[in-house]
C-alpha cells in the first residue's frame, strides 16, 4: 500500500491503490477532510442551533386549491415527499 501525506495536517498514512486511482485518499481522517473544506467548527458544534424550514410550494389543502371531498369519494390526503407536503 502506498503511503501518502494528508493534505490537511501532513500526517503520512496508507491508502489502497484503487482508492488513489478514483481520486480519493487525500486526507488521513474524516475530521481532516471536514477541516480542509474551510467550514467553521464541527457538525457537533452546530447541534441545537435554530433554523427555519422553507417550503418550496404552498400547501394546496391550506390554500384551498384542493377542496375537501364533500361526497365521501375516498379522497385522502397523503404526504407527497417529492413536494414536501
Amino acid at each position: 500500500m502506498p503511503t501518502v501525506n494528508c493534505q490537511n495536517c501532513g500526517k503520512p498514512f496508507h491508502v489502497a491503490p484503487s482508492v488513489l486511482r478514483r481520486g480519493y485518499g487525500k486526507f488521513c481522517s474524516p475530521v481532516c477532510a471536514y477541516e480542509s473544506r474551510g467550514e467553521a467548527g464541527t457538525r457537533a458544534d452546530n447541534v441545537g442551533d435554530e433554523y427555519t424550514v422553507r417550503m418550496s410550494h404552498e400547501d394546496p389543502w391550506l390554500t384551498g386549491a384542493i377542496q375537501p371531498d364533500v361526497f365521501g369519494n375516498g379522497v385522502v390526503r397523503e404526504v407527497d415527499f417529492g413536494l414536501g407536503f
